[in-house]
């Protein structure tokens, strides 16, 4: 979703607030990071709160899914990328 104007307004002031507060040992990705924590976009935690509900009906019926180790050679084939030990 594009950055509004307004949402750019409001990481402005969050950010000169930490460092006016004396916060200025973080980097610009330490206050996006807190930022995105303390603001989060609605769309993408409906979207999560649905894949672990997912998850969690899929458990209920038995699937117990794939090992990691097995997952990530999957995606090492598909990517085209060496194997991981």
């Amino acid at each position: 979703m594009p950055v509004t104007l307004d949402e750019l307004n409001r990481f402005h002031g969050f950010a000169v607030e930490k460092i006016d507060a004396g916060e200025n040992d973080w980097t610009l990705y330490d206050l996006l990071e807190q930022w995105e924590i303390q603001n989060p976009d609605p769309a993408r935690v409906q979207a999560d709160v649905l894949a672990v509900k997912a998850a969690l009906k899929d458990l209920e019926i038995g699937d117990r899914g794939m090992p990691f180790e097995d997952h990530l050679g999957a995606l090492a084939v598909q990517f085209g990328l060496e194997s991981v030990p």
